[in-house]
């Protein structure tokens, strides 16, 4: 009675420990595609943020300020004659 009964919990107890085993490798291979994943949305964001600093450079430069100036605002060219020279005193 005593050895069937150890012999049921012995097999039982293995059996647990290969289920647990399964588990935790499927575990391991679910976070292993998460952490793909995010490495490509990590890389996409990366491209996407340079993309937007160039953009934003491009933007800021002297001379797409001054052609929006003309084309957007309407703002005429400004002539050496207007710029007035103030003078501390």
């Amino acid at each position: 009675m005593k050895h069937s009964r150890f012999l049921t919990i012995f097999i039982t107890t293995h059996v647990l420990f290969i289920l647990l085993q399964i588990h935790k490798h499927t575990q391991v291979v679910r976070h292993s595609y998460k952490k793909q994943e995010f490495e490509q949305q990590l890389a996409m964001l990366s491209e996407k943020k340079e993309l937007l600093t160039h953009m934003l450079c491009s933007l800021k430069s002297h001379e797409a300020v001054h052609d929006w100036a003309q084309n957007e605002l309407g703002m005429p060219p400004i002539k050496l004659g207007q710029i007035k020279k103030i003078v501390a005193s």
